[in-house]
C-alpha cells in the first residue's frame, strides 16, 4: 500500500525502455558479439571489440546509430545543445530560470524539507552537494537528455520550487515533466504554472510530441498539478517505482501535441 498522503506538488520521472525487448552478449576470447532483439524479428549487431588497446570497442549505441532510420526524428539533434536554455514567464509572478551557482544554499535548505526528500528519494546537506547538483543540469542540457528551472518570484527574486523537463528523447519527441515546491509557496498554483509552461515550450518552440507526469497513485497534491495542466489519465503502472517506505504504484498523465 501506499500509506502516505502530504501535500508538496511533486512530480517523479521514471526512466522508459529504450528498446523492446531483451539483450544478449557472448564473450570469446578476442571479440564480442551483442544481439539486440526487437518485438518484430531480430537485428544482430556485429560489433567486434577487440581487447587490444590500440582497437577501443564500439557501443551498442554507435553500432545503431548507423543502422538507417524509415522514420527522421521528431526533433533534430542539437536543438537544445546548440541554444541557451530559455527564461520563462509563466502567469503571476513567476519567472522559471536556469540555475547559477548561487541557489547552492537555497537548494540545501529545499532539500532539508521532509516531504521532498521522501517524494524524491534524494537529500543534499551540504552546499558542495548542492552545486554539483546545480551544475549537472548544464550538462545535461548539453547532453539533450534533461533540462531543469529554478521556480522563482519575479518581484523579488526568492526561489519557490523546481520544474523540470527528464528523459528527453528528442528522436522519438517524447519526455517527463516533474516538479517539487517549497513548503511556503504549495497550494498557490505555482507547480501548475509552471508546468504549463513548461510543457507549453517542449511541445510548441522544442519540438516534442508527447509529454508524461508519473507521480505515487499517494501524492494526490501531484495528479492535481497534472489534471489542470491538461495531462490526460492514462492509468495506474503497478509496483513501479521504489520509495523509501516500499514499491508505489504511478499515475501516469500525458499531454500530446496537436501537430501530426
Amino acid at each position: 500500500s501506499n500509506p502516505r498522503v502530504t501535500g508538496p506538488f511533486t512530480g517523479h520521472v521514471h526512466d522508459p525502455v529504450a528498446l523492446a525487448g531483451t539483450a544478449g552478449r557472448t564473450d570469446s576470447n578476442t571479440a564480442r558479439t551483442t544481439h539486440v532483439r526487437f518485438m518484430r524479428g531480430t537485428l544482430d549487431l556485429h560489433a567486434t571489440r577487440h581487447r587490444d588497446r590500440d582497437h577501443p570497442r564500439s557501443t551498442i549505441e554507435t553500432t545503431l546509430a548507423s543502422v538507417p532510420r524509415l522514420v527522421p526524428a521528431v526533433v533534430p539533434s542539437g536543438r537544445m545543445r546548440e541554444s541557451e536554455q530559455p527564461i520563462l514567464q509563466p502567469s503571476g509572478d513567476l519567472t522559471l530560470r536556469p540555475w547559477s551557482s548561487s541557489d547552492a544554499p537555497e537548494v540545501c535548505s529545499a532539500f532539508a524539507d521532509p516531504d521532498i526528500q521522501y517524494w524524491h528519494m534524494r537529500e543534499l546537506v551540504t552546499e558542495v552537494e548542492a552545486a554539483s547538483w546545480i551544475a549537472a543540469w548544464r550538462e545535461r542540457w548539453n547532453a539533450e537528455t534533461d533540462g531543469s528551472w529554478a521556480i522563482t518570484s519575479t518581484s523579488s527574486g526568492d526561489l519557490l520550487g523546481q520544474v523540470a523537463l527528464r528523459t528527453v528523447n528528442l528522436e522519438f519527441g517524447y519526455a517527463q515533466i516533474t516538479y517539487w515546491v517549497l513548503p511556503a509557496s504549495r497550494r498557490q498554483g505555482v507547480a501548475t504554472y509552471a508546468a504549463a509552461a513548461v510543457s507549453g515550450w517542449a511541445l510548441d518552440d522544442l519540438g516534442l510530441h508527447r509529454l508524461e507526469i508519473r507521480h505515487s497513485t499517494a501524492n494526490e497534491p501531484s495528479c492535481g498539478v497534472a489534471q489542470k495542466v491538461g495531462f490526460a489519465s492514462e492509468g495506474t503502472m503497478r509496483s513501479a517505482l521504489l520509495h523509501a517506505d516500499g514499491w508505489h504504484d504511478m499515475h501516469a498523465h500525458a499531454l500530446v501535441s496537436s501537430r501530426r
